[in-house]
Formats: structure tokens, C-alpha cells, sequence
């Protein structure tokens, strides 16, 4: 079941210029996090990742999330994620951490040319670090220059995988829901335009006993996974799920949502009680994922963009016919439209200041589109039982969605549920209820 409307996007815009700096940011956490020493550094990376297998030795990934402790509780947890892209080739890593301790709006992105490990220098892409500027990330100096560890520890690991590959670095100042959609956003048209592997850092849960931790952790991992990015904020606001960078986890999701709908795989998970005898009375908890694209060679492709838009102007259209019937037909022909010959089902919904105020359609038909569409869309304006016949003055403050329904199909699973993609319909005892995309949004 697939979602079409035409929808006005917004712009985030933080006015603060980006001023190049030509400097090396040095290593605030070697010694204390990870070797300081760049053979033993490296040796720890080669003998760690040598003993790993890629889940997915074909696919690369788009997303990686890695957590960002010491080594001696994290590093095999965040290498199970770094060997899933060894030794195959991005054009730059976007490395999202957040900060610790100081807190800010928006999002930074880093403008010196080099960070340093012990195992040497990390290129800087500064011309995406100029793109990302002129899509409104500011550059919080105090951020980057303080002793931040969510970026810095997973660069060796960057090194060791993927030699001279250059980083984007970025910190996110809070963890807003609008602060990580817009972040998506932004980075979703980056990488409609390079091969870019984006890195989202975090810990899990902190402070619970072992098995308490293991039981969040397990439900902040699934919501990840099989939910949409809205609700895993509320999910968070709820205390339901918890994760230091709940920031880069919410940006994930949305960029996931973004780029089609990434499919995540769970490569490792374990918490500071299963190292180096930690204390199980008060652990942290480490996961990391990878997030692939999807087979989409299966799938019914969509009607094209003009025909949806076409649909909705011939919706609206038919509605303000109703209620005027001298205003001249559409400029347009349906034939120029071939597509839209096609006999799938379709619900036209209609919202007024942001809440429903009409939803009709068909699951299945004999009629194509162009039959479909005005029929529902007049069903919709005036005889859903659930609201009032629409009036004359309420027509142009109106939003209308039209949904092309592709070909039903029975799951095995609710796991096979793409949430924020998929229609849903239940049956049983011959009665049937339909949910639209729409509804992953609003419940």
C-alpha cells in the first residue's frame, strides 16, 4: 500500500556562517578511552576485526549505529558494526555524535581540516562541510574544541576500515524531535547526490542492573527497528526506551524513513556487566546496527509523481465543482496520464487545520483511477458519517491526501510490516478494517 500527496516542504535555516579553519583537532580521550599508543591502537583494531564476520558481505550499508564508550566495554560491539563496510569503498563518512555537556540548538558541523588519532590524521571533507553550512548547520566552536568523546572514538575505527576516507563531523546540541527530523532532511539530500556511509553514535541504557538494562535496551533496539521515528520519540518522552545519544538515534530513523525505508539488521548487542567483570548492579548498554537499502525489485512500482499530483488536483477540483459548477474543467487530461488506467484501490482524505475531517475509499475496484478519484473524494467531502457534510468557506483551507493502494498482499508476520510505509487491513469474521500509512503518524 503505497502513500501519494503533495506536500510543502519548510526550510531550516540557522543564519551563522561557517568560518574556515585551517586546523588539526587533537585527540581529547587517547590513553583514556582507547591506546593511546598507535601500534598498540592498531593492533587492537587488526586482532578485534580479524575475528568478526560481515553479516552482509555483498550489501553495503547506508547507516551504521555504533556506541562510542571505552574500548575495553564497546570496541567489539562498535567493530561488529565497522566491519560491515571494511574495505568497501564511501566518498565521505558522516560521523553524528552529540554532546555530553553542553548544550545547544541545532546542529554543528566541525570547520577545522583534520582530526588526529594516534594512528594520524583524518581528512575533513570541507566542501560537504560547506554544503551542510548553506542548509543551515551552524559550527559551536566550544562543542567541537571541548573533551566531546561521541565522534572521537569511533574514528580509529574509520581509519582502520576504511583507509583515507574522509569524515563529516557533526554534533547534535539537543535531542528535539524538529532537531533531529531537520538534521534527516538536511543529510537526505547529501546522499541523494554521493555514496556516503552516515555513522550515528550512542550508548544505550545507563546505571540499571543487568537484566532490567537488558530488557530496555532490548525494547529501544526493536523500536528502532520496527517503528517510525515519531514513535520512537514519543517512545523516549515516555521513558519506555532510553540511550545517552537519543538525538543520532531519532536522526537515524528519520534518514532511514527517508532514504526508502533502510532496512536494519541488530550485528551485536552487550553491556558493561558482560566485560572486563563489570559491575552488574549499575551497567550501560551497547548495540550496534546497520541499516540496508531494501529489495524493491519485487514491488509494484508507484504511479509517477505528476499522475499523484494530477490525482489530488482532480480530487480538489471535484470538490469545488460540487459546490460551483461553472468553474471550468482541469487544464489537464487524465489521458496524458496513462497510468492512471490502472484499476487500484484508493482512499482520498481529507484534514482542516491539521485534523481529519473525512476519509473514504475503496480496498479494491473495477474502475481505473480517474473513476475512482472524484467519486471518493465527493464521498469523502460529504458523506463520511464521522463528520459534518463539508461547507463552501472550509474548501480552500482544506489538505488533501490521495492514496493508491498497490495490490494486497497476506504476511506471515507483523515483522513484515515496513512501519510508516505499509497499509495495514485486518479481516476476520468477515469484517475488515483498513489503516492507511498515514495512521504510523498520528498513533
Amino acid at each position: 500500500m503505497k502513500k501519494l500527496f503533495v506536500a510543502l516542504s519548510i526550510a531550516w535555516v540557522i543564519a551563522n556562517p561557517v568560518h574556515a579553519e585551517n586546523l588539526v583537532r587533537e585527540p581529547q580521550v587517547a590513553g583514556q578511552f582507547y591506546p593511546s599508543d598507535s601500534q598498540a591502537l592498531s593492533q587492537w583494531l587488526k586482532t578485534s576485526l580479524s575475528k568478526l564476520n560481515a553479516q552482509n558481505k555483498s550489501q553495503k550499508p547506508r547507516i551504521l549505529v555504533a556506541p562510542h564508550a571505552g574500548y575495553r566495554y564497546s570496541g567489539t560491539i562498535a567493530a561488529k558494526a565497522f566491519k560491515e563496510v571494511q574495505n568497501k569503498p564511501y566518498e565521505a563518512v558522516f560521523v553524528i555524535g552529540f554532546t555530553h555537556r553542553q548544550p545547544f540548538a541545532g546542529a554543528s558541523v566541525d570547520t577545522a581540516t583534520h582530526y588526529k588519532t594516534p594512528m594520524g590524521l583524518v581528512e575533513i571533507d570541507t566542501d560537504l562541510v560547506q554544503k551542510l553550512s548553506k542548509e543551515g548547520l551552524i559550527h559551536e566552536h566550544t562543542a567541537h574544541v571541548s573533551a566531546e568523546h561521541s565522534i572521537e572514538v569511533l574514528l580509529p575505527f574509520i581509519q582502520y576500515t576504511l583507509p583515507n576516507t574522509p569524515i563529516v563531523p557533526i554534533l547534535m546540541g539537543n535531542a528535539s524531535q524538529s532537531n533531529a527530523k531537520n538534521l534527516a532532511n538536511i543529510l537526505s539530500k547529501l546522499a541523494a547526490k554521493g555514496d556516503y556511509l552516515f555513522v550515528f553514535s550512542t550508548d544505550l541504557s545507563h546505571y540499571h542492573p543487568y537484566v532490567s538494562a537488558q530488557k530496555i535496551d532490548e525494547l529501544t533496539i526493536k523500536t528502532l527497528m520496527q517503528e517510525t521515528p515519531q514513535a520512537l520519540a514519543q517512545s523516549f518522552l515516555n521513558q519506555k526506551i532510553e540511550a545517552c545519544g537519543q538525538g543520532p538515534l531519532m536522526t537515524a530513523s528519520f534518514l532511514a524513513q527517508s532514504l526508502n525505508y533502510l532496512k536494519a539488521h541488530q550485528l551485536a548487542y552487550a553491556n558493561s556487566g558482560d566485560v572486563a567483570g563489570g559491575d552488574k548492579n549499575r551497567v550501560v548498554g551497547y548495540g550496534s546496527l546497520a541499516f540496508y537499502e531494501r529489495d524493491t525489485a519485487s514491488e509494484t512500482p508507484l504511479i509517477s509523481q505528476m499522475s499523484g499530483r494530477y490525482l489530488v488536483e482532480l480530487a480538489r477540483h471535484t470538490i469545488e465543482k460540487h459546490f460551483d459548477p461553472t468553474i471550468p474543467n482541469l487544464g489537464q487530461n487524465s489521458s496524458d496520464y496513462p497510468d492512471l488506467k490502472s484499476k487500484q484501490g484508493a482512499f482520498v482524505t481529507l484534514r482542516k487545520g491539521g485534523l481529519l475531517c473525512g476519509c473514504i475509499g475503496h480496498i479494491t475496484t473495477n474502475k481505473p483511477l480517474t473513476d475512482t478519484i472524484p467519486r471518493v473524494a465527493l464521498q469523502a467531502a460529504f458523506n463520511d458519517p464521522r463528520f459534518p457534510p463539508l461547507r463552501t468557506e472550509e474548501v480552500k483551507n482544506i489538505h488533501i491526501e490521495v492514496s493508491v493502494l498497490s495490490p494486497s498482499k497476506r504476511i506471515a508476520a507483523h515483522s513484515d510490516i515496513v512501519a510508516g510505509r505499509d497499509g495495514v487491513i485486518l479481516e476476520y469474521q468477515n469484517k475488515r478494517g483498513v489503516f492507511l500509512p498515514q495512521v504510523w503518524e498520528s498513533t
